[in-house]
């Protein structure tokens, strides 16, 4: 049997500045950055099949779900390679364990656990979302990627329901869409995770590595889409591939929340 590794992609938030609103049309990066961009060595499938399990406490009339429905939209729109189809749920879900399914939930408290984002899957409060993918070590490639949402510390909203200070869902599940499809983190000089072939003004970028609760963004750069190419056009993809690939919502299925 392969041996399996697994990696975390996260978006952290700040309190104090907005970019909704600012036009990005004017960022430009060199071929380096676009070839930067991609989660470098892992094989990742241009297609993503995935369940949803659970929506936010904060949202109750769906909306959440269709939130990250038309964040997969737009990247496949974006992106004439890329698919992602809803598939409905089944078996058990247990959060940071891989069970052979994508799959798409807000981790909420629970009456046994009030704290499974800290408690259950190990992650700081101050993070909004993460992909976490399992590799298969041999090859490198990715055979499973679930989209966890913070529903612990965080709060939500769309714009039909959720708290009035909560985080905007699209902006932030396009940013995790970017990850389960095989782009990295981005960020501006001096902050955490920063390299030099970055350069500076990322913050207009979907794949910039933090959020505001005031941040309305959503938006596919150019710039991401290029590099996408590089991500499926530079680097072979097996054809063994389970079609079980990442997340979208083409499909409407009915689901239970």
């Amino acid at each position: 049997m392969n041996q399996l590794k697994w990696a975390v992609f996260l978006l952290g938030f700040f309190g104090g500045i907005s970019f909704g609103g600012i036009a990005v049309l004017d960022v430009q990066k060199d071929e380096a950055f676009l070839k930067n961009m991609r989660m470098s060595g892992l094989l990742v499938s241009s297609g993503y099949t995935y369940s949803f399990i659970r929506g936010s406490r904060y949202i109750t009339d769906g909306s959440d779900y269709q939130a990250v429905q038309n964040a997969f939209q737009k990247w496949t729109s974006a992106n004439s390679y890329l698919w992602a189809v809803e598939v409905p749920s089944k078996g058990n879900f247990t959060p940071g364990r891989r069970n052979g399914r994508n799959e798409i939930a807000w981790i909420s408290p629970t009456e046994k656990e009030s704290n499974p984002w800290k408690n259950v899957l190990n992650l700081p409060d101050t993070i909004l979302a993460v992909v976490k993918v399992w590799v298969e070590s041999a090859t490198n490639r990715v055979i499973e990627r679930d989209l966890y949402f913070n529903d612990v510390t965080v709060s939500w909203r769309t714009g039909s329901d959720g708290d009035e200070g909560g985080f905007w869902v699209e902006r932030v599940a396009l940013h995790e869409i970017g990850h389960l499809f095989g782009l990295r983190d981005v960020y501006n000089p001096g902050q955490k995770g920063w390299e030099g072939w970055m350069g500076e003004g990322n913050e207009l970028l979907t794949m910039y590595g933090y959020s505001s609760r005031w941040d309305e963004t959503a938006a596919v750069h150019p710039v991401e889409s290029a590099a996408l190419a590089f991500v499926y056009f530079s680097v072979p993809e097996p054809r063994s591939m389970p079609v079980f690939a990442l997340a979208a919502a083409m499909f409407f299925i009915p689901r239970r929340r």
